[in-house]
């Protein structure tokens, strides 16, 4: 296991929790602690928790006094902090508070309760060392509890407090006595001779009753520390891949993501078959008031096929991980066995569809007959779902999304009805190429599987419908501009926005313009100060075929967020000869516009991936529209054109979407330009983990900053992409799958378990154990197995 020495300025990921790899993690009840390398008040190498917002702040520190000195600030210290082992759930810190005195701390979150730790002193000086090692604790209860205190505990003096009905219980190993200094405090007096050595072991828990809390502390403490540790290490030389190039940075940057990305998993619940996992693992969430997690927001409700799909990028190197997370679709059907949207592992459920990318989280190859057949039905089910006419009213191949949240693109100006610049479109009426795109794809697979399976009748349905697909997302193409459009589900044209009427208050208006062809409306309501409005509108025109239409719409059909409300008209208008306002007060005021649809985001490029684009399509997508058009100093934003500017959301750079461009541009043979692309949006994740010690949601794509949610999936770098770029297309623990050449301008090595892959240019070297090095010249596919 490879050791390191990162400071302050290193790329770090520090935060702690439960490793559902090797323990059982607690969904509903569920801690998560950070260290601080310093700062804070007092200033102090402290790990630290809100307990899932049960209190303001609890923090864990060491004081060490020696002689006549004392020290906590790690500014103060004669050798500054050091993480010298990172693993799920595990942190290891050498440091020396004072000249000769080494000290090693080292954190281990033994259960989703339960944070543990081991200190080591060594005395590497001359002379001996008499002095002791206080481990502090400071708790700020929320509503109603105590501040940790120093209390007997039968014949043990423990730290305890409570918060919000939670007791908190410190346990220190050894013959301690309560410490004398201002902050609460276990004092372990320490008496070295020149390279003696002593350890210590505490344990903090937290629980419903206090003997339950002390029970759970003083267990972790007795417990073989090496041992348990081993077996983390044993479970992350077969989980993790180890990368080595010339920058170490990069290095570290790729362990601790796939460290951030098992610490992301949870242990299954009575609601899912199998493990699943959250977005993000901070130290303010992991409680439920209910009890169950069914409380949780969006962060923890439940995975999508979208996000599953990322995080098999990030942890290539769990082989069973798409495989479990489809058992959880598998498990969660609705009535008609179709799979859900997000099932989770609250018992959250959805009436809405995953989105069509099922095939993709597992190797079609790898599948036993069993799971084929289950995966097979489970993706027919849903293709034929998307395209039934619930789904693709118009039945023209092209289904209509359920929700915003189903494009996968937060904040997105069409849709959105958050923000006040948003149109807020209703998605129902706008057909997508990019779900074409992945119904696309999801039935190419589905067709081997067929053909796998023996399913003449359905592999006919599926060559039918990926014909269907193919001619309508081409039908998308806009090649004036040289990109795919979305397009109204109606009208199937893709026009651009445009103002009809400003009013203030309520009355009757003629608008001053009119949509320049048959358009849909959005009329929008701004009511900054009452946020909401009992507003009635009424919309009266002529249609697309010349007939007169009115419609009108209640309170109720109004979306209001932030002051702001939206709705979208059921028809088409060619001309709009009123609108009727009532419930409106003079001091607000309101918009009515033709819906524009010819926002370009990055989504529009996912035909490429799907292999769903025309030879000279993909060569203008890529040269004329998305390197001339989308292309910025950190990747593709969110958006092309002068649109992106309004919002610093809209130039966030998604690393998913950045990752798919980048697969397709290594599909179509433009490795080059997939390097380029992974050196850009690498440098601004490299500098969140440098600077915030965190990944970040998403990435400005002019300045890096950080954006978004911290610790989120969608910011760790994507490991799988990564090896395709290097040239290494499949390692596993007897065989390694090599093409093409090494893109980057560097050597890049991986080991996994036992297995060692370097790639320089077209040249490959693989090491297996207990075999000499195997070294191979050339940029045509390869497989090298151990036999």
């Amino acid at each position: 296991m490879r050791s390191w020495k990162l400071n302050g300025d290193s790329p770090l990921f520090l935060t702690l929790a439960a490793n559902a790899r090797v323990t059982s993690t607690t969904y509903s009840n569920d801690i998560i602690w950070a260290l601080q390398l310093g700062g804070g008040e007092p200033p102090a190498l402290a790990v630290t928790t809100t307990l899932g917002l049960r209190a303001a702040q609890m923090r864990l520190f060491p004081i060490f006094r020696f002689g006549q000195q004392t020290v906590h600030d790690p500014a103060e210290f004669h050798r500054s902090p050091q993480v010298t082992q990172i693993l799920p759930g595990y942190l290891s810190i050498s440091l020396s508070p004072f000249e000769g005195v080494d000290v090693q701390l080292e954190y281990r979150v033994d259960s989703s309760q339960t944070l543990a730790g081991r200190v080591r002193v060594l005395n590497r000086s001359v002379l001996a060392q008499e002095g002791c090692v206080d481990w502090a604790g400071l708790l700020e209860p929320l509503g109603y509890g105590v501040g940790l205190g120093i209390l007997p505990m039968g014949l043990n003096t423990v730290l305890q407090g409570n918060t919000s009905d939670l007791a908190v219980v410190v346990f220190v190993s050894g013959g301690i006595q309560p410490g004398k200094g201002v902050y609460p405090s276990l004092c372990l007096p320490i008496n070295l001779y020149p390279g003696g050595s002593v350890a210590f072991h505490w344990a903090v828990s937290v629980a419903a009753e206090t003997e339950q809390a002390f029970e759970q502390a003083r267990e972790a403490t007795l417990q073989a520390w090496d041992a348990v540790t081993a077996r983390i290490e044993l479970q992350s030389t077969a989980d993790l891949m180890e990368v080595s190039t010339p920058n170490p940075e990069w290095d570290a940057l790729f362990w601790q993501a796939q460290v951030a990305g098992v610490s992301l998993l949870q242990t299954r619940t009575d609601a899912l078959p199998e493990d699943s996992f959250v977005l993000t693992r901070r130290p303010d969430q992991g409680y439920s008031p209910r009890g169950d997690g069914s409380d949780y927001p969006y962060l923890w409700s439940g995975q999508t096929a979208f996000d599953s799909l990322y995080l098999l990028e990030v942890l290539p190197g769990i082989p069973d991980l798409g495989s479990r997370l489809l058992r959880n679709f598998a498990g969660t059907v609705d009535e008609q066995g179709t799979p859900i949207w997000k099932p989770g592992l609250g018992g959250q459920r959805s009436t809405r569809l995953a989105l069509p990318l099922l095939t993709q989280l597992c190797d079609l190859e790898a599948l036993s007959a069993e799971e084929a057949e289950t995966l097979f039905a489970m993706g027919f089910r849903l293709v034929q779902a998307w395209l039934d006419y619930e789904h693709d009213r118009d039945q023209d191949a092209l289904p209509e999304y359920q929700h915003p949240l189903q494009t996968m693109l937060e904040n997105h100006p069409l849709f959105d009805l958050w923000h006040p610049l948003s149109q807020g479109v209703s998605i129902e009426w706008v057909e997508s190429p990019t779900l074409g795109a992945m119904l696309f794809r999801e039935v190419r697979s589905l067709l081997k599987l067929a053909r796998r399976l023996e399913r003449g009748e359905e592999e006919a349905w599926l060559e039918a419908k990926a014909a269907l697909l193919f001619a309508a997302v081409q039908s998308c193409w806009d090649h004036r501009s040289g990109v795919f459009r979305y397009r109204d589900m109606q009208s199937h044209r893709a026009p651009a926005a445009r103002e009809l009427l400003s009013f203030s208050g309520s009355g009757t208006f003629k608008p001053k313009r009119q949509p320049l062809k048959p358009q849909r409306l959005v009329v929008q309501l701004f009511a900054p100060e009452s946020h909401t409005l009992s507003a009635i509108v009424r919309l009266r025109g002529i249609n697309a075929v010349n007939e007169v239409v009115q419609e009108e719409f209640s309170p109720r059909e109004i979306s209001w967020q932030n002051g702001v409300g939206r709705f979208t008209s059921r028809n088409l208008f060619a001309s709009v000869e009123e609108i009727s306002v009532s419930g409106v007060p003079g001091r607000d005021h309101g918009k009515v516009l033709a819906a524009g649809l010819d926002v370009v985001d990055i989504s529009l490029f996912l035909p490429l991936w799907a292999g769903v684009v025309k030879d000279k399509q993909a060569k203008t997508l890529v040269q004329k529209t998305l390197f001339r058009h989308m292309l910025h100093r950190f990747g593709f934003p969110m958006l092309a054109g002068r649109q992106q500017d309004a919002l610093p959301e809209w130039q966030a750079v998604s690393l998913p979407w950045n990752t798919w461009i980048a697969h397709s541009l290594l599909d179509l043979g433009m490795r080059r330009e997939a390097s380029d692309l992974f050196l850009r949006f690498i440098q601004p994740v490299l500098g969140a983990l440098k600077s915030r010690h965190n990944f970040y949601q998403y990435y400005h794509a002019e300045t890096g900053a950080p954006l978004g949610e911290a610790g989120h999936l969608w910011g760790m770098p994507p490991l799988k992409l990564f090896l395709r770029i290097a040239g290494i297309e499949k390692i596993t623990s007897h065989l390694v799958e090599v093409r093409e050449f090494n893109a980057f301008p560097f050597p890049v090595t991986v080991k996994y378990q036992r297995i060692s892959v370097t790639r320089e240019g077209n040249t490959t070297t693989v090491r297996f154990p207990g075999h000499p090095a195997y070294t191979v010249t050339g940029s045509e596919a390869r497989r090298i197995a151990l036999t």
